[in-house]
């Protein structure tokens, strides 16, 4: 059994909030008071990590086995990968070229390249940034009005909350049970767990309720490729309910699921397109923890205007502090004291930095912890 695409319905009501952090800028698209999609831009990625919609030059390294694609160096970007058409003739190595990145790269695997028939480079490396973050999510979503704050809240807020729900692994149905969102390297995994005593009818509801939550959090996690679902149930009816929700959910949604069926053992299979990195991967890539510590100070310095706070980071920290990110702790310094003045230390094994030189010390963080906030 398969199904195609949802009937139309009622456009949804769109916001966009940009959340300006140190090192970071999270672009958060609300969708009928819900966040929908959360795109971030790194600075420390920049130049670094192809992004979707950038140009890059490449020089092609070896071809895939089976001729299905050719590898291509792009310099500091690493290597990433041109699918070949079958029967199309590759490009001989060594030859340079100018591609743009139509899918990033995600888990061990490069970014995925379109050929373009510009002149070639003359060398390799970022040629043209994509389209600024903002823009390119509107233009994504037509009809979506960017807004400093929305129901009482501001950017940083729904981000936050945005955030917590990608890193999560459950999320809770309306009306009791769980779906539960693992990635692999294979696959997606959902799982569909309706509560405790619930019948035949009750294994209905809950699938319906499962496939419209599940929906928002594919969205959201930047979850694709293969995607594998256990429904609550083993009736067909079961995967139906859920097939029929879930379709529904991305009705007016970019990349929605293709080739969606039932499979063996009551299972729902389907496939979705990669464009953009698995937000979970993300969040937790290297210097992920040092960008969270600048913006958890960040975050307490615009809530108490009249406060001073103490930044206490742990021995691996504080090494990347004055190590390999300190590239990154620099300019996100330099936005701190930019938005809020010289209102924190920052303290560690190696010692403690201020703006004020003649500050007093401070202790050290509790060990076991990556950072931790104290009032002064």
């Amino acid at each position: 059994m398969s199904t195609g695409s949802a009937p139309p319905g009622p456009a949804p009501v769109r916001h966009i909030l940009i959340d300006e952090a140190p090192g970071e800028i999270s672009v958060l698209l609300v969708e009928d008071g819900a966040p929908a999609a959360l795109w971030l831009d790194s600075f420390h990625d920049r130049g670094h990590r192809p992004r979707v919609g950038e140009i890059w030059g490449g020089r092609v390294v070896a071809s895939v086995p089976g001729g299905q694609g050719i590898f291509v160096d792009l310099g500091p970007g690493g290597e990433a990968l041109l699918p070949l058409r079958r029967g199309a003739k590759a490009p001989p190595e060594g030859q340079r070229a100018r591609f743009r990145i139509v899918a990033e790269g995600h888990a061990e695997k490069g970014p995925i390249l379109a050929r373009l028939n510009d002149a070639p480079p003359e060398g390799t490396g970022l040629l043209v940034p994509g389209p600024a973050t903002a823009d390119a999510m509107a233009s994504a979503f037509p009809g979506a009005s960017r807004v400093t704050a929305f129901d009482g809240e501001d950017a940083r807020a729904w981000v936050d909350r945005a955030r917590e729900a990608i890193t999560s692994p459950v999320w809770p149905l309306p009306e009791g049970g769980t779906i539960s969102l693992e990635s692999t390297r294979a696959c997606w995994t959902i799982d569909v767990d309706s509560g405790a005593g619930r019948g035949g009818q009750g294994m209905l509801a809950a699938n319906r309720a499962a496939g419209t939550v599940m929906a928002r959090a594919i969205r959201l996690k930047e979850a694709a490729g293969l995607i594998v679902i256990d429904p609550a149930g083993r009736e067909r009816a079961d995967s139906g309910a859920l097939m029929a929700a879930l379709m529904a959910g991305f009705r007016h949604a970019p990349d929605p699921p293709s080739d969606i069926r039932s499979a063996p053992y009551g299972l729902v299979v389907f496939t979705r397109k990669r464009a953009r990195r698995a937000l979970g991967e993300a969040l937790s890539a290297p210097g992920r923890r040092a960008l969270q510590a600048l913006r958890a100070l960040d975050s307490a310095l615009r809530a108490e205007p009249g406060r001073r706070f103490l930044l206490h980071l742990s021995r691996d920290l504080d090494m990347a502090r004055t190590g390999h990110l300190r590239g990154l702790w620099k300019a996100g310094e330099e936005f701190i004291v930019a938005r809020h003045g010289g209102r924190y230390w920052i303290a560690g094994p190696s010692g403690k930095f201020h703006p004020d030189p003649h500050s007093r010390p401070v202790p050290f963080l509790v060990p076991g912890k990556d950072f931790d906030l104290e009032r002064e």
